[in-house]
């Protein structure tokens, strides 16, 4: 409800009715101001006054309300405080309408919620008609001005007790029953005044008292509906029966001591102070218990360090407060999905949560991050029938309350409270200091899970550090034993693991790149198209190190280096001897092995390892016994395999398997990456300090038509890096057949554009 101003200025009006009520009646009567009356003018001014404070809030009805009793009330006090004392009948009903009104639209104001005019209006007939008869004298005992009658208090303190027990047989919000508390104190107040009154109308401490009830009861009013007000009311109310019950002590030992006031303050304070741990069990809500839960939880979560320790502070005062074990208070936590839960012994467990079986409780929190009851969610079935499933996962767990526990995005997890033996519904106090202690529980769970993450990264990192350690450790093992092998052969290299540079900006190498990407993690042999001289050993190495034998060797054998005669001993191994000699298809187990130039091999060498390929197997020449083919297998060849004279069986396995490794001179993308990376190699070979290259040298490279492949790239930028004397090489630099491709790149394209002119 917006805030709203009363159209009318009742409380303005009021207090300068009081104020002029007071000076005419001390006017009139020739006396000088009396200290004791000015005080309680200032009082009847700040009850009228007191409303505005409303006008600031969300409770505009409230306010407009308020005002009107606030009016009334200074009216009263004026009055009274003056010593007025009508001798007309008519003023004497008009002062008692006044009063009547009072009690009964703030006894209406106190427990008639939500408010509106009509109502009020409708509530406040029986003060006005209580206020009329006992000023008319048809009431027994109304024989001076109200609310002087004996008879009449009673009657005021009936009607707030009748719309008191009205007012809860209807269904209230735990708040707005917090809120009634104040208005509850102040309706007290001043029925136990106005009693005080009429048992003593001359009494200076009658007259005060009365004062003071009014004064109370319309400042809770306004404080029963400021916004802060409700979480409070429970604790206030219990200090303030524990501080009557002393007053009252105070008083009776004043009665029989008179004489000894301090004695009879002590005891007072004393009973004051012994009643209230005795109050607060009896009146707090449910014996007290979820309110003692929530203060131990408060105090332990700065020591929990842990989810299980966490669900321990958290979960074992919930299930001491619900005392019922079958029905355990349960910590769900989303991340990761888990369930922690405190047996009797109070050790904690885990279990998986199943996402998909809670769905509707655990997106019912998502969408409402706040404390859900399933007693306030009940009444609403009717009207909302989505809240159904939601009630029925709550019953389900025989759940009082479920908390959710959220962060600035989404939901980490909640806490489902169970009922136990607790029949009563939750109380405003219950409901603030579970919202409170939600807070707390949510920073203690994000700061252990941002420390679960924190030790899950740094475990990673270390399993992620070790795991490459044993890699290189493997892979160095690899390349010694392969190298170990390699010495014995001149036509075999072994590459170790980053030994191939792969570059691929060129469409070319990129197309390249994606079909190797594809290959390399199948099973089988593969075949690599190069043109002659284009050395398919960096692709290879990408074939190597993108498939599942990238942590062992990788070794290159020329086929064109073995004699003719030795090419299946070489292959196959050979036990003919005395001693036996194993292939590199025996050898390279394990590991990938590239042929290079395969169709050297020949007929019976390629019909050798298509036999071995098709059986996974193979053996020695001279003996029986095969040995397991383990090895993965690459061969390059000039050309398409199906032009190429292989052995049927090895065109069938390398159908679909082929990639076909562009020239240099298709690929003029890499040169500048190429040519920064030979360029490298060269100056750490020579010794020297980093070298850059100038755009002319660049473009006399890029001209170049390389038929020498990336072995002539090297040899030409070791000769620049030899030669060059600035701290870039120059043209002059390179070697003078690569500059020479510069001037004639040049003269083809003035023949090229002098052609065209000729044309035109």
């Amino acid at each position: 409800m917006s805030p709203t101003r009363t159209i009318v200025p009742w409380p303005e009006l009021a207090g300068l009715g009081a104020l002029f009520v007071a000076v005419a009646a001390w006017s009139g009567a020739g006396r000088p101001i009396d200290p004791r009356g000015v005080a309680l003018a200032a009082l009847a001014v700040i009850i009228a006054l007191a409303p505005k404070r409303l006008s600031r809030t969300g409770h505009g009805a409230q306010a407009e309300a308020i005002s009107v009793a606030a009016a009334l009330g200074a009216l009263s006090v004026a009055s009274v405080v003056a010593g007025f004392n009508p001798g007309s009948r008519t003023l004497r009903l008009a002062h008692a309408v006044a009063s009547g009104e009072l009690l009964g639209l703030s006894t209406v104001l106190a427990f008639a919620q939500p408010m509106r005019t009509e109502s009020l209006r409708r509530a406040a007939l029986p003060g006005l008609f209580v206020a009329t008869v006992g000023t008319a004298g048809l009431w027994p005992g109304a024989d001076h001005w109200f609310p002087g009658s004996r008879a009449l208090a009673p009657i005021a303190v009936a009607i707030a007790a009748l719309l008191h027990l009205a007012a809860m047989q209807r269904p209230t919000a735990p708040a707005e029953r917090a809120r009634s508390i104040y208005p509850t104190i102040g309706v007290t107040a001043l029925a136990l005044a106005t009693l005080a009154r009429s048992l003593s109308r001359e009494s200076d401490g009658a007259l005060l008292a009365w004062s003071l009830g009014i004064a109370a009861h319309v400042l809770g009013l306004v404080v029963g509906h400021a916004d802060a007000s409700a979480a409070q009311a429970g604790p206030f109310a219990r200090r303030t029966l524990a501080a009557s019950w002393g007053f009252l002590a105070g008083a009776v030992a004043l009665v029989f001591g008179p004489g000894a006031p301090l004695t009879a303050m002590a005891i007072g304070l004393g009973v004051g102070v012994f009643t209230l741990p005795l109050i607060d069990r009896w009146f707090r809500p449910a014996e007290g218990r979820l309110l003692d839960a929530c203060a131990r939880i408060g105090r332990g979560l700065d020591r929990a360090e842990c989810l299980d320790e966490l669900a321990a502070v958290v979960l074992d005062p919930l299930r001491e407060a619900a005392r019922n074990l079958r029905a355990p208070a349960a910590f769900w936590v989303l991340d990761g999905a888990r369930v922690l839960q405190i047996d009797v012994a109070g050790t904690p467990s885990v279990r998986p949560l199943s996402i998909e079986a809670e769905k509707v409780l655990v997106t019912w929190l998502r969408t409402r991050p706040t404390v859900a009851f399933a007693d306030t969610l009940r009444p609403h079935l009717v009207r909302r029938p989505e809240l159904r499933p939601v009630v029925d996962a709550l019953d389900g767990y025989e759940a009082f309350a479920a908390l959710p526990l959220c962060d600035a995005e989404r939901l980490l997890g909640a806490v489902i409270i169970p009922r136990g033996d607790r029949t009563t519904p939750a109380s405003f106090e219950e409901e603030c200091q579970l919202e409170e202690v939600r807070h707390h529980i949510e920073g203690a769970l994000l700061r252990i899970l941002a420390a679960e993450r924190a030790d899950q990264r740094a475990a990673d990192s270390q399993q992620r550090e070790a795991s490459e350690i044993v890699r290189a450790n493997t892979a160095e093992a690899e390349l010694a034993r392969v190298g170990a092998l390699v010495v014995e052969s001149a036509s075999v290299v072994a590459l170790g693991v980053g030994a191939t540079q792969w570059i691929a900006y060129a469409p070319a190498t990129r197309k390249l790149q994606s079909l190797l990407d594809a290959l390399a993690p199948t099973e089988g042999p593969i075949a690599l198209v190069a043109a002659v001289g284009v050395s398919v050993r960096p692709a290879a190495g990408r074939l190597h190190e993108m498939g599942p034998r990238s942590d062992r060797g990788l070794m290159v054998l020329d086929a064109s280096a073995i004699e003719p005669r030795a090419i299946l001993a070489t292959l196959l191994g050979d036990a003919r001897g005395a001693s036996p000699v194993p292939g590199w298809l025996e050898r390279a187990a394990g590991a990938t092995l590239v042929i290079e130039h395969a169709v050297a091999l020949g007929h019976e060498g390629l019909t050798a390892l298509a036999g071995a390929l098709d059986r996974g197997a193979s053996r020695r020449l001279g003996d029986e016994t095969e040995y397991a083919l383990e090895v993965r297998v690459i061969v390059a060849v000039p050309r398409d395999p199906s032009e190429c004279d292989l052995p049927a069986s090895l065109g069938r396995r390398l159908r679909g398997r082929v990639a076909r490794v562009p020239a240099l001179r298709e690929r003029l993308e890499d040169i500048e990456s190429l040519v920064y990376a030979a360029m490298d190699r060269a100056c750490r070979c020579a010794d020297r300090s980093p070298l850059g290259i100038t755009p002319e040298a660049l473009a006399a490279l890029r001209a170049h038509s390389w038929p020498g492949e990336l072995p002539e790239l090297d040899a030409a930028l070791a000769h620049a890096v030899s030669v060059a004397r600035a701290s870039r090489i120059q043209s002059e630099d390179l070697p003078p057949l690569v500059r020479a491709s510069m001037f004639q790149r040049v003269r083809d394209d003035n023949d090229r554009m002098r052609g065209a002119a000729l044309d035109d």
